[in-house]
């Protein structure tokens, strides 16, 4: 299959979800092209809006009001994302972190 142009957030700002997107392409017998990498996502979306290439991005952009965007769902558990969590000092002596830090690791 031929290479498709892709913008891409460059590989640094998440480097596991850029590998997996690119393992994926090539599970699937397509060899994406980087032909531009941008952030953030809207930067992206209007480079799409150019014609400039396509993109894979998070679905909760997908009401972003560009002319011409077409957004189409990607299907069968592929892409997820990594969420981690920081704070400053031991949640031990704050029940409303510690409360906190239990619902963030109940599995979804």
């Amino acid at each position: 299959m031929r290479a498709q142009s892709l913008i891409q957030p460059p590989r640094e700002l998440n480097p596991i979800g850029h590998d997996s997107l690119l393992a994926a392409c090539h599970q699937h017998g397509v060899y994406p092209v980087i032909a531009r990498e941008a952030s953030p996502e809207q930067t992206i979306i209007a480079l799409v809006a150019a014609g400039l290439g396509c993109s894979v991005l998070p679905e909760a952009v997908r009401n972003s009001g560009y002319p011409g965007v077409v957004y189409r769902p990607v299907g069968g558990g592929r892409f997820g994302i990594t969420t981690s969590s920081s704070g400053r000092g031991t949640p031990s002596n704050r029940p409303s972190v510690r409360l906190f830090l239990e619902l963030f690791r109940q599995p979804v």
